[in-house]
């Protein structure tokens, strides 16, 4: 069974190159949501092997930062990969959110599919922070 992805990316040309290539020379099944709230739609009743998350998304909607920790939240083993802004890097806070990758704009379709293969390899490494928190039961004396 092909792995599933979902794309999130605003720019519909762009989401769209990427999911047609995907598809064609890797045999990924994948989808595309153009914003952050779209995409928590999708994780919360899918499930996904990685979702690759521009960082360019309308923070009117949802910010790249809030799609990631949300969808952690709600999926704490899910495996992301993040795209930078052209010609950035990562922003330190990333680090704390164990991205599986990054896809560097721009890219050629000979450095996607290794870049794809190696974020679908990596297992989540699950952090304090990034584990949903389970509530204790209260004892009467907590009330």
């Amino acid at each position: 069974m092909a792995s599933k992805i979902l794309v999130v990316d605003g720019n519909e040309a762009f989401a769209t190159m990427l999911r047609d290539m995907l598809e064609r020379d890797g045999g990924y099944d994948v989808m595309v949501a153009p914003s952050g709230s779209d995409a928590m739609v999708f994780v919360e009743h899918q499930e996904f092997d990685l979702v690759i998350v521009d960082m360019e998304l309308d923070p009117h909607d949802m910010d790249y930062g809030q799609l990631v920790q949300n969808a952690r939240s709600e999926r704490p083993d899910l495996r992301l990969m993040l795209i930078p802004l052209m010609g950035g890097g990562l922003p330190p806070e990333t680090s704390k959110w164990d991205i599986q990758g990054t896809l560097s704009k721009p890219f050629f379709a000979d450095d996607l599919l290794p870049s794809i293969q190696d974020a679908l390899s990596k297992q989540v490494t699950l952090h304090a922070a990034a584990r949903p928190a389970i509530s204790q039961p209260q004892t009467p004396a907590d009330v």
